[in-house]
């Protein structure tokens, strides 16, 4: 074996020890102080650097398990299938069905991406539109933009039908409840909780103008299952008693 194979070897068998290295352990590794004679015995093992902590982590590619975004973590350490973080961000919104907005790339690869971002739209490599007060970022092929717009936009508009469906039915229940007396009111609004969980009680107050209190006494009494259901009906509530009227034949 010759020098050159027995340092790469070396630098191998270090990252089948621990995974990843910094250059310092590289160096190490092979006994120099050069960087460049690390990149030269590194080259023949299909290497990837960081794209997080200023790129100063190496990994082996072939001993690397990344996810569905071609991304690999080792804690808090980041690695992708792409060089760099720029080409990570472009490949990313153009594989995206519907494009994406900075706050969902920088979710996904858990990292400020507005420069990066910035960067490829000077380059002209992605295209930014505004749609519901939020820049989203598109592919620069056209073809792959249109269906990631069109889908953004249903998407928008799903959220604005679900928004418009809740007002109503908060509309809805707070109309109910008026027609309520005051223990189907403590009784319905401990229903409502209860349907709700954990935070029920404070969320019906607010809706409902009641206090917690009032609300939380409801949800115990159905849980209860002790419930006078007499009393709760209102004075003359119910269907009306039909009354046999006599007739006299003269």
């Amino acid at each position: 074996m010759n020098i050159k194979n027995s340092k790469t070897q070396a630098l191998r068998q270090l990252f089948m020890r621990q995974k990843i290295a910094t250059m310092s352990d590289l160096q190490t590794s092979i006994n120099t102080n050069s960087r460049m004679t690390v990149y030269r015995h590194l080259e023949p093992l299909n290497y990837i650097s960081s794209y997080s902590n200023s790129g100063k982590y190496y990994a082996l590619r072939e001993s690397s398990r990344f996810n569905k975004y071609g991304i690999c973590r080792y804690e808090s350490i980041c690695f992708c299938k792409d060089r760099t973080l720029k080409e990570l961000a472009k490949r990313l919104v153009d594989e995206s069905s519907a494009g994406l907005v900075a706050s969902e790339l920088q979710e996904i690869v858990t990292l400020k991406v507005d420069d990066v971002l910035l960067e490829l739209l000077r380059e002209k490599l992605l295209v930014r539109d505004k749609l519901s007060s939020e820049y989203v970022y598109f592919s620069k092929s056209a073809s792959i933009r249109c269906e990631q717009q069109r889908r953004r936009r249903e998407a928008l508009a799903g959220i604005g039908q679900s928004s418009l469906l809740m007002h109503e039915l908060q509309a809805s229940i707070i109309l109910f409840f008026t027609l309520l007396n005051e223990k189907q009111k403590r009784l319905y609004s401990g229903l409502e909780s209860l349907k709700i969980g954990y935070g029920g009680d404070s969320q019906m107050a607010e809706l409902l103008g009641v206090s917690e209190a009032t609300v939380a006494k409801g949800r115990k009494e159905i849980l209860s299952g002790k419930i006078d259901i007499e009393s709760t009906r209102k004075l003359g509530g119910g269907r009306k008693k039909v009354e046999k009227k006599s007739t006299d034949y003269n």
